[in-house]
């Protein structure tokens, strides 16, 4: 009998990026606990990790070398194997859809499509934060109560909050006073409780007094990844113009967003350039991107961009268009950018944006150019070597 198709409730990136990692770092006792809870958490079918389970409960016995019986699996069913399989068998993951009802296909317009219309930032977000914590993911600023447990050392959390953020947040919070929280507020807890995001992978189920699962194994870099895909979606679903940066710096820091494709090259971009802790380009995108650049900010990226091209104008104008090149010199020289006298000032912010992709394009065609030459140049140092 062949393994059904399944429907995620996660991106699939991510959970290919998560089995991955588990196929990585568990231990033989901890690959069956750690995957049904991934998958606990990742489909949407009900069942799943039961089914999983299950199909790995019997064992193949083999004689060891000191010709005593030892349980171990068959390769065949091995669970690595069938987790690895699943990992790169795209026809068994079925991404998910959220689903499209009757009165939102029919409603002209009627129905509201915007969740800021009807329900605040802040108020989603807290409720985000109670589903998480229910499911394990914050162990040290919001540990699930549990009678086993020593609960001696309770955690004020608006102490913890104000200590880091140096913000007052009564917490718990209710949906009316988190509908009531200023933006501020809002974006500074998303990032705080980035930093406290981590991921149980592995889960026991506790019958006692309605526990529920009692949560082990904690891994933050999963949980940060996971937290950030959520916070990501809802911070989208409201129409805010931010999200949570994923490299260097930026990783756990609301960022201004430009579009998943823009994003994701920018992402890119600063991580092919951590090695260099002092490179003016990385060092732009994150001025031009940081959710508190203003215009002065903006100005001073774009300056950093066309000091990088500067020094290379004429090997550009050797290697492109010098009608392309000039205009890109013309519009550093000209919006105070690079100079200040009888300068025209432009404060629109798309223009700004217009310029940065501009000077930011004819940087990475620079990079692609002397990456080239530099290829050429050891292939034939290479060669010479040979000859």
């Amino acid at each position: 009998m062949s393994d059904p198709v399944y429907t995620l409730s996660w991106p699939r990136t991510l959970f290919v990026w998560e089995a991955t990692r588990i196929l990585h770092d568990a231990k033989e006792s901890e690959l069956v606990p750690w995957t049904k809870q991934l998958l606990r958490e990742s489909f949407d079918d009900e069942g799943t990790p039961e089914t999983f389970e299950a199909k790995f409960s019997t064992t193949t016995l083999v004689l060891n070398s000191w010709d005593t019986p030892s349980p171990t699996p068959s390769t065949e069913n091995s669970p690595r194997l069938w987790l690895k399989a699943l990992t790169t068998d795209e026809s068994r993951l079925r991404a998910y859809q959220s689903p499209v009802y009757f009165a939102e296909r029919h409603s002209d317009g009627l129905v509201d499509s915007e969740p800021s219309n009807w329900i605040s930032l802040g108020e989603e977000f807290i409720e985000l934060i109670g589903v998480m914590s229910a499911g394990g993911y914050f162990p040290k600023i919001l540990p699930k109560e549990c009678q086993d447990n020593d609960q001696s050392d309770s955690i004020d959390v608006s102490k913890e909050i104000r200590r880091a953020t140096k913000l007052k947040v009564d917490w718990p919070l209710t949906s009316e006073a988190a509908s009531l929280l200023p933006d501020v507020v809002v974006f500074t807890l998303i990032e705080y409780f980035h930093d406290h995001a981590q991921r149980p992978r592995a889960a026991v189920w506790h019958n006692w007094d309605n526990c529920g699962y009692d949560y082990s194994q904690y891994n933050r870099e999963s949980g940060e990844a996971v937290y950030r895909w959520r916070v990501n979606a809802l911070l989208e679903s409201h129409t805010a113009a931010l999200r949570l940066g994923m490299v260097g710096a930026e990783r756990g820091r609301l960022i201004h967003h430009f579009s998943r494709v823009q994003d994701t090259l920018l992402a890119d971009e600063v991580e092919n350039r951590k090695a260099n802790p002092v490179d003016e380009v990385a060092h732009a995108i994150r001025m031009f991107r940081a959710r508190d650049a203003n215009n002065i900010d903006k100005r001073a990226a774009l300056a950093l961009l066309a000091g990088r091209l500067e020094p290379k104008r004429k090997y550009l104008e050797g290697k492109t268009s010098k009608g392309d090149v000039d205009d890109i010199f013309k519009i550093a020289n000209t919006y105070e950018i690079r100079h200040r006298v009888n300068q025209k000032s432009e404060e629109r912010e798309e223009y700004l944006e217009w310029m940065f992709w501009n000077f930011l394009s004819m940087v990475r065609l620079l990079d692609a150019l002397e990456a080239r030459h530099e290829a050429s140049v050891a292939s034939r140092a290479a060669n010479d070597s040979s000859a």
